[in-house]
């Protein structure tokens, strides 16, 4: 096969491959590919480019470096990037970043090589800590800088030039994202990403302090008046200059990228040009689709598939889950007090995202947890996940729950708690309607069922006002064994004997002696009322309901 039909045919495999050889190798093939000829000059051009590029990769990567840390204050981490598909206002990426470096490196080959040698000289001599450390690397950081937004300059300052730069920056950025072994691919680069990284680095310097003034900020931070009027002289500049309007917003959008919605959410509320607001706003709604995304992932993929048996959720990942869901509710939260679901810009985008998170949920998780809820409902033993499926089950109710202020659509989320409930009850009215068995083993089997309900803000209480006789019957099983009752046991039982208590006061005559004997058993052991007409409980066992 020759070199025109690889190049022409095979040109992401024929990148992959060269990305991944190590530069010696690369340098061995430049020489090989001297030896050959081709139809078509330009297609061997671009494999030699992509070899020099992997060839120079270990001679200018201390240069690179001294570059990059010129960006470490404003770089997101390579997960967040991709999560948000390597696009998104004020999104900066060791990708781009390294496709910046090889469009500097080669405009300005002598500057790049002077460094080079330097810092190789430190190297050798093991003084390169010494270097990077010194005003020295700072210098070089401002030069490289000044050669970027140059070089950027030129680009988009003539067509050809522009197209020549996106072509290689798209080349560059893909070949650094299958290095890193990330998905999803990056996509061609438009033109204005070459603006907003020269509008960035001309103004480096000053965002970079809005930045550190930012971070500063979060938790007591200045007065929003002196705060405001920072970054509305910064906006002013940058709008004035005719810049990119998400520099003026980059301190936010760089901790928002970094997983702090905070800043980002105050400053869209600023009295600023909407020009720059609304690109915060276009931001997070960019979050809201990755975090609802993200969430829905981890939600189904812990439920695993439908009818497949017990869950099989490790207590860890479930007590995570807990946690992430508290920290996607705060999330959406402060979203949601934006009005972001009615903008007419985003609003379509935040309210698809949710959607989408509540039907897969619905279509999965929830059908997995109901067919679990009744595997436990009608097992006269504890089933072995039930532990997991009541955590899960908890988390999930209190998560649909905290999004009740926000959103009102859904197919299911409400008819699911009550299919749950009807599950639960009708367990309940299946074991007390059992024959045989003792008072203790059937409470046990109550208890559990009860442990299900309060997961999804109920009660069996709800259900046994009075208590049946069954009821009783289990429940003084569980008063008369010397084990302490667990809380979740105790809150039921008060709330039974409360109720129960109720009855008896309303009797005037008969009086039924189990009642009364439960009743006073329990305020023995629970510390309740002790009879009929004795007084109520001032704060007695928590109901969990």
């Amino acid at each position: 096969m020759g070199i025109d039909h690889i190049a022409s045919s095979h040109a992401d495999e024929v990148e992959s491959l060269i990305a991944g050889l190590s530069p010696e190798r690369a340098r061995e093939v430049l020489l090989h590919l001297e030896t050959l000829s081709a139809s078509r000059p330009e297609r061997l051009a671009a494999v030699r480019s992509i070899l020099t590029r992997v060839a120079d990769r270990s001679r200018t990567q201390h240069v690179r470096r001294v570059f990059t840390r010129t960006l470490e204050p404003f770089l997101a981490p390579d997960a967040q990037a991709a999560r948000l598909s390597w696009r998104a206002p004020g999104l900066v990426h060791r990708p781009d970043a390294a496709a910046l470096f090889d469009m500097l490196a080669r405009d300005h080959r002598a500057v790049v090589e002077r460094m080079r040698k330097r810092l190789a000289e430190a190297e050798a001599v093991g003084a390169l800590a010494d270097v990077l450390a010194s005003p020295e690397a700072g210098a070089m950081m401002q030069e490289l800088t000044g050669l970027a937004v140059r070089s950027l300059d030129h680009a988009l300052a003539d067509p050809k030039r522009q197209a020549a730069a996106l072509a290689s920056w798209t080349s560059c950025r893909d070949a650094e994202i299958r290095r890193k072994r990330l998905q999803p691919a990056a996509g061609p680069v438009a033109r204005d990403t070459l603006v907003f990284w020269r509008d960035l680095l001309a103004l480096r310097d000053w965002a970079a302090e809005l930045l550190v003034t930012a971070r500063a900020d979060r938790g007591a931070g200045r007065a929003l008046a002196e705060r405001t009027e920072a970054l509305h002289a910064f906006s002013q500049v940058v709008l004035q200059t005719s810049r990119d309007t998400a520099v003026a917003a980059v301190a936010p959008l760089v901790l928002l990228h970094r997983g702090d919605l905070g800043p980002a959410t105050a400053f869209a509320v600023l009295p600023l040009d909407p020009r720059v607001t609304g690109r915060v706003r276009e931001a997070l709604a960019l979050h809201l689709n990755v975090l609802a995304a993200a969430w829905a992932d981890r939600v189904v993929a812990l439920a695993g598939p439908v009818g497949g048996g017990p869950l099989a959720a490790p207590k860890e990942r479930l007590e995570a889950l807990g946690t992430e869901a508290a920290a996607f509710s705060q999330a959406l939260d402060a979203i949601c007090r934006l009005d972001l679901l009615s903008d007419p810009r985003v609003g379509a985008l935040c309210r698809d995202a949710l959607a989408g998170m509540l039907s897969r949920i619905e279509a999965g998780p929830y059908r997995v947890l109901l067919d679990r809820v009744s595997a436990a409902a009608l097992a006269p033993e504890p089933t072995g996940d039930h532990e997991a499926v009541a955590t899960f089950l908890g988390t999930l109710h209190r998560w649909r729950g905290s999004l009740s202020d926000q959103i009102f659509w859904g197919t299911g989320a409400t008819r699911f708690r009550g299919d749950v409930l009807d599950v639960i009850r009708a367990g309940l009215r299946r074991v007390l309607s059992a024959e045989g068995g003792d008072g203790l083993s059937r409470f046990a089997q109550i208890a559990r069922l009860e442990d299900l309900a309060v997961r999804v803000g109920a009660s069996l209480a709800d259900w046994l006002s009075p208590p049946s006789p069954a009821f009783i019957r289990a429940a003084l099983g569980r008063l008369d064994d010397p084990a302490a009752p667990s809380p979740l046991e105790a809150g039921l039982i008060s709330a039974c004997a409360e109720a129960a208590r109720e009855e008896l006061d309303r009797i005037r005559h008969w009086k039924d002696p189990e009642l009364s004997r439960f009743v006073a058993i329990a305020g023995q052991r629970l510390g309740g009322p002790s009879g009929p007409g004795g007084p109520k409980p001032g704060a007695g066992p928590t109901v969990l309901s």
